[in-house]
């Protein structure tokens, strides 16, 4: 579990840390407090005292990422705190909520958005801090999830995946948030400018994020499923490309929304009407006359304007 370092009454900065001030070992010295019935005069706080006076241990409530004991926490994640000796009067300055005021052990909600929350404890006779970092969601990951199958049409300029959406950064858990995307219109190029103003056709509501995280991509979620079919008549040269740069939410707990990123859903073309699909780092690639394939749902036929 993860230990904070107690205030000493030498340090430059109120609510500095014992390391500040004593060539940065960890754990000596800590903050009288004077409003308790021990007052300045507690055992355990003077100036000399090797070992701290109080201290905050914390535990995360998720027990994925496997490091439980982590000061850095994702929005919304909940974290067990613990004062020794007990109990004690706690505080928060920002970046979330306490359980309670008191108590030997309380419970840290973080907030919806990134900040540093310094979290006090007053505790025989003194008072020590602990520091979390609230870590908002900066970014998304697909991953092909090629036992769901792909899609084609064969005859016609079409491809599609299944995608499970993960999201990161992967050293915390995002348990606690739901995520939507926005409909943005697409805009085509050359031999495909007649998909300009389509939409993706994105899920409605909010998604939810699973408490499961991954190594190197973050917190798991729900599918994504990325596909395109076209009915193009006449000749398929120069080919072409549609985009979407499709603004991604994300809020905590059923709360304020706040942007998380945009993410490009792409389509690329060729002249022979093979079609690779792209969004989120996944991709896949199906030539025109590819046999037939399918996936969990069919996307909508676009029709060729022209």
């Amino acid at each position: 579990m993860a230990k904070n370092r107690p205030n000493t009454p030498s340090s430059t900065l109120p609510g500095g840390n014992a390391g500040d001030a004593a060539g940065g070992s960890d754990g000596a010295g800590c903050v009288p407090n004077p409003d308790s019935p021990a007052g300045a005069a507690a055992e355990g706080c003077a100036e000399e005292e090797e070992e701290p006076c109080c201290t905050i241990t914390s535990q995360t409530v998720q027990t994925q990422p496997a490091d439980r004991a982590r000061t850095r926490i994702g929005v919304g994640e909940v974290v067990n705190l613990t004062v020794d000796p007990a109990p004690g009067t706690w505080s928060v300055d920002t970046g979330g909520t306490l359980s309670s005021t008191s108590g030997a052990t309380v419970q840290f909600t973080a907030g919806d958005v990134a900040a540093t929350a310094t979290i006090t404890a007053a505790a025989g006779g003194c008072n020590c801090t602990l520091e979390l970092e609230v870590v908002a969601p900066t970014g998304v990951s697909i991953r092909r999830d090629d036992a769901r199958g792909f899609f084609h049409r064969r005859g016609k300029p079409s491809a599609g995946f299944v995608g499970v959406v993960h999201i990161s950064p992967a050293d915390v858990n995002f348990d606690a948030i739901e995520y939507h995307e926005d409909d943005v219109d697409a805009v085509g190029t050359d031999r495909l400018d007649f998909m300009d103003g389509e939409s993706h056709h994105p899920t409605p509501g909010w998604l939810p994020v699973s408490e499961r995280v991954i190594a190197g991509r973050g917190s798991e979620s729900g599918i994504d499923q990325v596909q395109v079919l076209m009915n193009i008549t006449g000749s398929l040269d120069p080919g072409g490309t549609v985009t979407w740069s499709i603004p991604w939410h994300y809020r905590v707990n059923g709360g304020t929304s706040h942007t998380l990123a945009t993410i490009d859903q792409v389509v690329d073309m060729d002249n022979t009407g093979s079609v690779t699909i792209s969004k989120g780092g996944a991709s896949v690639t199906k030539a025109r006359n590819d046999a037939n394939s399918s996936m969990d749902t069919t996307p909508p036929i676009v029709e060729d304007a022209e």
